[in-house]
């Protein structure tokens, strides 16, 4: 029996040629966002996808980290099950009403079979979903948006079986890729591509949280060590027509820490004239900004897209100024 390949560390011309190459590629707008501006991002999807024996291209495209955790689409994770020489057999899922299960042969076991059955009835157990008027219902309770366990929820009942069918036959082909970006809280689309929310889908009180932080948010605060939500911004100049947020509610025993801010005044604001006034203030003040956009419109995503964007520009004004 030959001995196991080791895993060899990038000598320093190749690592020299891979951060060349994790530079250059940032610069892509084309890139998913948590690689954009983001070399280090790409130098990790190289080195994963090397691992996996799959281009960096696939990895930046198909790996997804949510908190910390490697993620893959059920179909990435299919992919490596097969490509590893074992069966396996997908049945079901066309409808919400008609069960999805998998199979796996394992090629070095051909006489046993490793099954997952996936019918709507385990999704509405774990509380993935409900049953309205005969129809799937997951819904944003504060904004009433449907949400993926309802619009896909055939394509989610096959890939929960193909991950757990995966899971229990298969580890020695996924590398720890071992779940969707769905079943580790993340927001998916149709194809099992993150949207950029995180889900939480444990909460009692209701299944997702518009508020919850963006992946590229959690993966700064893992990288960065911040656990803690940021404070919340000072109040703005009386002559200033901006919301006012208020701190989180001091807990006297009776409510939980962090409670959600209030918007305290109920004029129309002016947000061309706050996002005007944040840019001549600098990156803290526009950072500033974006929190408060965030507890006062959540939902306006064009506008927290702005500001984001006019922080990374004068970041990159800032960093010129610098080298000249």
């Amino acid at each position: 029996m030959p001995a196991p390949q080791r895993a060899l560390t990038p000598t320093s011309d190749a690592l020299d040629t891979a951060e060349s190459y994790a530079e250059r590629l940032s610069k892509s707008i084309l890139l998913p966002a948590h690689y954009r501006r983001q070399p280090a991002n790409i130098l990790w999807a190289i080195e994963f996808g090397r691992m996996l024996n799959i281009p960096a291209m696939a990895a930046m495209t198909g790996v997804f980290v949510i908190e910390g955790r490697p993620s893959a689409s059920a179909a990435l994770i299919g992919m490596l099950v097969r490509r590893a020489g074992h069966k396996l057999r997908i049945r079901g899922g066309t409808s919400w009403k008609e069960p999805a299960f998998a199979e796996i042969i394992r090629k070095d076991d051909p006489e046993f079979t490793f099954r997952a059955d996936w019918p709507f009835a385990r999704a509405l157990e774990s509380q993935l979903v409900r049953l309205v008027n005969n129809r799937p219902y997951a819904r944003d309770k504060k904004y009433d948006r449907a949400l993926p366990w309802e619009r896909y929820t055939p394509a989610l009942l096959k890939a929960r079986a193909i991950t757990e069918v995966a899971r229990d036959a298969c580890q020695d082909a996924l590398f720890g890729l071992l779940y969707t970006p769905e079943e580790l809280g993340a927001e998916v689309d149709q194809e099992g591509r993150p949207t950029g929310q995180l889900l939480d889908v444990a909460d009692g009180a209701g299944y997702h949280f518009a508020d919850a932080p963006t992946i590229d948010e959690a993966m700064e605060r893992a990288r960065t060590g911040a656990l803690q939500e940021p404070a919340a911004p000072e109040p703005a100049e009386a002559d200033r027509d901006r919301v006012v947020v208020t701190s989180p509610a001091e807990t006297d025993g009776s409510e939980e820490p962090g409670a959600e801010d209030e918007a305290l005044n109920a004029e129309p604001i002016d947000w061309e004239q706050a996002l005007s006034d944040a840019a001549e203030g600098g990156v803290d003040e526009l950072r500033d900004l974006w929190w408060v956009v965030r507890r006062a419109e959540p939902v306006n995503e064009q506008l927290l897209t702005r500001i984001s964007d006019a922080v990374k520009a004068t970041e990159n004004r800032q960093e010129t100024a610098g080298e000249n």
